[in-house]
């Protein structure tokens, strides 16, 4: 870290403000639970790999309202060729590998950052309703 400009430092340290603000690491622990249970089915596997990833894209969308891509991208890379410290959060493939990120996108797709965004508090409680209005056999057979 210490190897960054202050605009690449200001923009880790985002994504990572990212990643606690959204509350990610339940949202991975939920994915790894599953996987846990289902180790056997494939779509545990792949929900806890892509969980992980999606998480990570994110996050850097969080940066990326307030930082340039490139600095994103240029300090990521850095980030990601100095030595990881033990236990920290990051998207990493089957094989070990780390996943493209994606500050290499070229437009951020909306999501909440901030925890007290009323409108996403507002979807999130009407899809609740929503879904507690719907019959438990419409919602395990699905429409036809």
């Amino acid at each position: 870290m210490r190897g960054l400009t202050p605009e690449q430092l200001a923009a880790v340290l985002e994504h990572e403000r990212g990643h606690v603000v959204g509350r990610h690491h339940l949202a991975l622990a939920a994915a790894q639970a599953f996987h846990s249970v289902f180790r056997r089915l494939p779509l545990a596997r792949h929900g806890r790999e892509q969980t992980a990833l999606l998480l990570e894209m994110v996050a850097d969308d969080c940066a990326l309202r307030r930082h340039s891509g490139e600095a994103l991208a240029t300090a990521m890379y850095e980030m990601a060729a100095a030595r990881t410290p033990k236990g920290a959060f990051a998207a990493r493939r089957a094989d070990g590998t780390d996943p493209p990120s994606a500050s290499a996108r070229s437009s951020p797709v909306p999501s909440p950052c901030v925890l007290g965004d009323r409108g996403h508090r507002g979807r999130v409680g009407s899809a609740a309703a929503t879904a507690r209005r719907v019959p438990p056999s419409a919602r395990l057979i699905g429409s036809a």
